[in-house]
This record gives C-alpha cells, structure tokens and sequence, in this order.
C-alpha cells in the first residue's frame, strides 16, 4: 500500500479452509519481521517449497482447532480491482480451553521432515512460551482468558488499520465475555499492543542449552479491569 494512496477499507470476516493459501503468503510475508521468525527457522531462504509446505500445514492444523470449538479465527480484506484480498489474519484461542489437555495453540507438535527449521530451537521457543503461558497467565486468568495464538498483516499493507481492527475484535469479545486476553508479543507488534491497552506481564528468553544465540519476548496481557483478576508479580 503506497503511503499516497488512500487507505483501503478493512473488513473482517471468519477464515475458512479454502484461506489456507491465502493466509500462509500473508503469514511468510509478515513474520520475518520478528527476530523469532529467524531464530526458529535459520533456514527459511534456503528450503522455499519446505517453508510454504509446512507453513500451510500449520495454518490448517490450527485451523482444525476452531472446528473442534477451541479457537476463532479471522481475516482481514480489502477490496482491490474488483475482489476481495487477504491482508491479515488472527487466531484466538477461546475461553475454557486453556487448563485441558495438550494445547497446540501453544505448544504444536513437531515437524520433524522440514529442513527450513532449527529443531532444536523451534522446541526452546514454544517451551518457553508454553511455561510463560502457565506461570504468568494460566495461573492468574485460568480459564477466563483469551490467547491470541497468531496475528500479523502483510507488510505491504501496515498502516491501513487491519491489525487494530482485529485486535479490537478480540477486546470486544473479551469484555462481553468478562476475560482477558493473553499473548506474546515480536519487538514491532508490542508497540501496537500498548497502543491498545496491553501490558507486559513479564519476558521470556528461548535458548538451547549450550548454545549463544537466543530471543527474548515479551508475554502481555489486556483486561478491562485489573480488579477482576487475583495479581502475580511480572517476571
């Protein structure tokens, strides 16, 4: 989107099986923006067909989550000649489905023929989320959270109010449904987090043992009231 263009109207609407395309371009697009993106996945430029593949394998895996009632995803279009685009996407993860059973929200399972990826470091990330998650959020909101599992907006149309308007989705829903909403945020989406009412909870760190190189993250949260929630202390 050229900054002498006038902004397209955003709309949203519930994502479906046949997005999955649509949604991994978005997704390979928007993530390498985030230093995690690198750090999980060194080899991306290298293996394309394995990035994309196993991408898209993921997006319809966590799309499986919301037939099965766990989770609300959305995407965000505009209109451009004539049809409607894919510029963003988010993924909830919904109320009552945090404290039971495995959670691949958080937490997926391992891709293991992908050469794209850092085994090894893929596992210290969605570890030190999935312990951050419990520690920090899971023990103060329980059940009464919402976790926003995924959001991003294809870079060439930041600006344009997509990645507010699928925030605000979830604010709305957690007000009427009196919950927080919980995430972990890359150094660009924290700024439009706080934007938007969000704080930190605390910082996490993702390292394999033995080795330098690591990313730390921050975890945040929303609420309406902090006086609806017992306190912990941010770490």
């Amino acid at each position: 989107m050229s900054a002498s263009k006038t902004k397209p109207k955003v709309t949203l609407r519930p994502a479906t099986e046949q997005d999955s395309v649509a949604i991994t371009n978005v997704v390979i697009r928007a993530f390498p923006a985030d230093p995690q993106w690198y750090y999980r996945l060194p080899h991306w430029k290298e293996y394309p067909e394995d990035h994309f593949k196993y991408s898209e394998e993921r997006i319809r895996g966590y799309q499986s989550q919301v037939a099965l009632g766990r989770a609300t995803y959305f995407v965000a279009e505009v209109d451009e000649d004539g049809s409607k685009k894919i510029v963003g996407l988010a993924m909830y993860q919904m109320p009552g489905t945090h404290l039971k059973g495995p959670n691949e929200m958080e937490y997926p399972p391992p891709q293991t023929k992908r050469r794209d990826i850092d085994p090894k470091r893929h596992e210290a990330y969605f570890n030190a989320i999935h312990d951050s998650k419990t520690a920090w959020f899971d023990k103060r909101f329980g059940e009464r959270q919402m976790y926003l599992a995924m959001i991003c907006v294809d870079p060439n149309y930041q600006g344009c109010g997509a990645g507010s308007l699928l925030l605000q989705w979830g604010i709305d829903r957690a007000v009427q449904e009196k919950v927080a909403i919980s995430l972990f945020a890359s150094p660009v989406g924290r700024r439009l987090y706080l934007k938007m009412g969000f704080k930190d909870g605390g910082w996490t760190r993702a390292q394999v043992d033995g080795e330098e190189e690591y990313v730390d993250f921050p975890g945040m949260y929303w609420v309406a009231d902090e006086k609806d929630f017992p306190t912990v202390e941010p770490q």
